[in-house]
């Protein structure tokens, strides 16, 4: 199964394939968890949500006095940066999770520069994660499900376009809670 068109939604400001002149590079997700991801896909969708409306608050500048610094850059990095990635357009795979399938093999074409991207976005999900569990926002903390999912989705990304080949999800195909 083919998505490349979901590079955008993958990797934010993306769009499919590479940027003129640069390298495009195909990502491998093996056995990709659809009934794990559906549920991962939606606690992230309720925390970029979140850091998009603190973003977009009318009174940010008094709000980010009352954050701490920290999250207040990532309300600015995740709220603003990554506010596209909210973009769906992977019919084939969400048929599937639709269809309540458990695993499928999805490709992506995505530019070779988007491995530092994706490492960076990792870093970012993994603080916001931090203020999930310390009650600072809203949104929940990822379960141990969740987070083996997405940083194996995300580590894929960026070991593969630094030339390591893929690696078999091979962890639990539902989530739990």
């Amino acid at each position: 199964m083919t998505a490349g068109d979901d590079s955008a939604a993958v990797l934010g400001r993306y769009t499919a394939g590479a940027p003129p002149g640069e390298e495009s590079v195909s990502v491998e997700l093996l056995n990709f968890p659809l009934q794990l991801f559906a549920a991962a896909r939606e606690r992230h969708d309720e925390l970029m949500r979140e850091f998009a409306l603190l973003a977009l608050a009318p009174d940010l500048e008094a709000d980010r006095r009352a954050l701490p610094a920290r999250l207040a850059q990532l309300v600015e990095l995740l709220g603003r940066r990554y506010a596209a990635a909210g973009v769906r357009i992977d019919s084939s795979r969400d048929a599937a999770v639709a269809r309540g399938e458990l695993a499928m093999d999805l490709t992506y074409q995505v530019p070779r520069s988007a491995g530092a991207e994706m490492a960076s976005l990792h870093d970012l999900i993994v603080e916001a994660d931090a203020y999930c569990r310390d009650e600072q926002l809203l949104t929940l903390a990822p379960d141990a499900e969740q987070k083996s999912f997405r940083d194996w989705f995300l580590q894929e990304f960026v070991r593969q376009l630094a030339g390591e080949p893929p690696r078999r999800w091979d962890g639990p195909m539902t989530a739990s809670g």
